[in-house]
């Protein structure tokens, strides 16, 4: 997804943060990995109660969790954050080696290309 999303021009920081943190970034998306799952969602939102998901793979699109429950789901604080401008805040970022043991619900490493483009 990082390179994908690299190629298209953007800027991408694949970090483990919290939610905190995630609330406090502007200017750029995230992409949370979910490892208990074996999942990927696109966070929308986290107010004060809850943390806003949209998730394309199931029937409700954009879903809410408690914001006091969604560590459970989110334990190892993945997220790739991506924008069309540098990403410069303070955040812990992932080497190469900690990408390529990041799998989705197929399999798929985030690293690995899964379709050759024209």
């Amino acid at each position: 997804m990082k390179e994908f999303a690299q190629r298209q021009g953007l800027h991408c920081r694949a970090v483990t943060t919290d939610i905190e943190t995630l609330r406090g970034l502007s200017g750029c998306e995230a992409i949370l990995h979910m490892p208990k799952k074996n999942h990927f969602v696109t966070l929308g939102d986290v107010d004060s109660e809850y943390v806003w998901s949209i998730d394309l793979a199931h029937a409700r699109f954009c879903y809410r969790t408690d914001i006091g429950r969604f560590g459970a789901d989110w334990s190892e604080g993945t997220a790739l954050l991506i924008s069309d401008s540098p990403i410069t805040d303070k955040l812990n970022d992932i080497d190469d080696s900690g990408l390529n043991a990041i799998t989705g619900g197929a399999g798929f490493a985030c690293t690995n290309l899964l379709q050759e483009y024209d």
